[in-house]
């Protein structure tokens, strides 16, 4: 993740000088994320009780105008998820571009934004007892709030897919903007 963080800054400096109006929405952030994860096939069988693996995180972002987010985030995801032989297996990456509208509820001290995000993510996994480098496609829906100008509170839904399986998580977030 240390190596994405100068790509992050050299891509928002510019935006941020070109940016003539400053808002409360515009600046860096970072964040606490709290990560449950399951399997698409072990979510849809009702047969069978989906135990998620938990997991924690951390994500770095710049907001360009209440609009869209760049940000980047690295994961600690490590065990077998549904008791299958798949299992996440050390530091989970990603980066995705956030597309949503920021809607104020008290404008400078309540807002929030519904919003959809694209990206891509990277780790290791271990599949039939073998550990191995995986990427790929993820996306998904979230909701966050701006509380105060500075406290960002929010939840999002996840889907990756990785190896052969898809995964769908739960993601929990705290963060301050600065």
């Amino acid at each position: 993740m240390l190596k994405l963080v100068p790509l992050l800054i050299l891509t928002t400096l510019p935006c941020h000088a070109f940016n003539d109006d400053p808002d409360q929405y515009t600046g860096w952030n970072i964040e606490l994320l709290k990560y449950g994860t399951v399997t698409e096939a072990k979510l849809h069988d009702f047969d069978h009780e989906a135990k998620p693996l938990f997991g924690w995180g951390a994500r770095i972002g710049y907001e360009f105008d209440g609009v869209s987010t760049i940000r980047v985030s690295a994961a600690k995801l490590d065990g077998s998820i549904d008791g299958s032989g798949f299992a996440l297996h050390d530091t989970d990456y990603q980066a995705d571009w956030v597309i949503g509208k920021t809607i104020d509820i008290f404008r400078g001290q309540l807002s929030f934004k519904p919003y959809g995000f694209a990206g891509w993510h990277w780790g290791k996994v271990k599949y039939n007892n073998q550990v191995q480098k995986d990427s790929g496609f993820t996306y998904g829906l979230g909701l966050r709030f701006n509380v105060m100008r500075n406290l960002i509170l929010g939840a999002e839904w996840n889907k990756t897919k990785v190896v052969s399986e898809k995964l769908d998580s739960v993601v929990l977030s705290v963060g301050f903007k600065f």
